[in-house]
């Protein structure tokens, strides 16, 4: 049996965290409201040099299992994968920074990818980004206005993109551009939803046995300061608790 001292229970999460995180009612009309218009739909990274096409047989490997399991067949995905463009980041480097505007919707197919806050020298992770999934800087995209955090790859990275004027250009010709945001959105909304609800019902511990069991390998790859602020609590907890679950 694991017991949790009151102290651990009760420890708070760092002030950093507290600006950034949102009431889980908040974030179901935020991401409603902002989401779900078609026109303006945009994201992910302005800083890639050199894109590179995506190939027809890097299709039929991650993006169509990853399609396939949002109920979009292959035959409904030519115009869209057709625009693709696909980039790589060494483990380490920055993929957008604070301050600029994120112009790119993109699906990481390799890698982790984390968000982070930076105040006065201190770094604050809120968010982890897993292979196989759409991602963006949702403050920046929307508003057309610059982001106020940061994206880093964690590990040696790739991701697929497609710019703001190519989507836009498919809402009006491909029905699949809107039933790709449609269901973006809802991965999006649920993935945070769920983060709200385990910081405001789970213990620290909790949330790293969460954490582990969804992704048992990756998660080694990420460091313990990191995993840290992530979790809402200090690396000195965090070693408590592998110790007693090892």
């Amino acid at each position: 049996m694991e017991y949790i001292t009151k102290e651990e229970n009760n420890e708070p999460l760092t002030r950093a965290w507290q600006k950034w995180r949102f009431s889980a009612p908040q974030t179901h009309l935020w991401l409603i409201k902002h989401w779900f218009s078609a026109s303006t739909f945009v994201v992910k990274i302005a800083t890639f040099a050199k894109p590179k096409n995506v190939s027809g047989n890097f299709m039929k490997t991650e993006l169509l299992t990853y399609f396939r399991q949002i109920g979009i067949e292959e035959k409904d995905l030519h115009e869209f994968t057709k625009l693709l463009k696909v980039k790589t980041f060494k483990s380490g480097e920055m993929i957008l920074q604070l301050g600029k505007t994120d112009n790119h919707l993109s699906f990481l197919s390799k890698g982790i990818v984390r968000f982070y806050v930076d105040k006065n020298g201190n770094d604050t992770t809120f968010d982890f980004i897993f292979a196989n999934s759409f991602y963006c800087h949702y403050d920046s995209f929307y508003s057309r206005k610059p982001t106020q955090f940061y994206s880093e790859a964690l590990t040696d990275t790739e991701i697929l993109y497609i710019d703001y004027n190519s989507l836009n250009d498919l809402f009006t010709t491909c029905e699949f551009a809107k039933d790709l945001t449609r269901k973006a959105v809802e991965k999006l909304l649920e993935k945070k939803v769920k983060r709200e609800l385990s910081l405001l019902t789970n213990t620290p511990t909790e949330r790293y046995l969460n954490l582990l069991q969804e992704q048992p390998k990756l998660l080694q790859q990420i460091p313990q300061k990191y995993l840290a602020t992530y979790l809402g609590i200090v690396p000195e907890t965090l070693s408590r608790i592998r110790k007693r679950i090892s």
